[in-house]
């Protein structure tokens, strides 16, 4: 559902890309990815969870994002946003809540309601280079990928970290992330 958010340019550079590089079959070493419990399993399919994983959750009527010019723009923090999936844990509104998989802490407010009134841009590159947050809070890389996501561009950080700066300040929710 994130790809959905990919405008033509950065989709079309993303197949040429995997088209470019050699197959590759092999085993991933026994890394495994992040799996729901039993108990996931069986909530997942009584709808606990909702259509997570369905093609419903695309709004089929929205045309993709129109070509932004990379800059450090809100704008094009909000397209990066999108295209990254933030909101699948943080929230419709980035305000935080319980991500889907149950063994998952508590995704925080991104909004200036939460911890990150406090930052500047410096840190939360910082944060997202490093994967400690300010308050000296290890970030867990099973739930919040901040090695990959670390690999952005400053320009990249910085206009996500415009986006969420210019949200409305909410509160921190608790609900379950849909």
């Amino acid at each position: 559902m994130y790809f959905h958010h990919l405008n033509d340019d950065d989709l079309g550079d993303l197949l040429a890309y995997m088209k470019s590089v050699p197959f590759v079959d092999r085993d991933n070493g026994g890394e495994e990815h992040v799996r729901l419990t039993f108990l996931g399993n069986v909530l997942y399919g009584a709808g606990a969870f909702g259509n997570l994983l369905s093609a419903e959750v695309i709004d089929h009527d929205t045309q993709p994002t129109s070509f932004l010019e990379p800059g450090v723009t809100a704008e094009y923090g909000e397209y990066l946003i999108n295209i990254n999936g933030c909101r699948g844990c943080h929230g419709a509104q980035l305000a935080g809540g319980q991500p889907p998989d149950p063994n998952s802490t508590l995704a925080p407010n991104l909004t200036p309601g939460g911890e990150l009134i406090a930052w500047t841009d410096a840190d939360f590159i910082k944060t997202l280079r490093t994967g400690v947050a300010l308050s000296g809070h290890q970030l867990d890389p099973k739930f919040m990928p901040w090695d990959y996501k670390g690999r952005m561009t400053d320009d990249e950080l910085k206009a996500i970290f415009l986006y969420l700066q210019s949200l409305p300040k909410l509160g921190t929710s608790t609900k379950l992330v849909k």
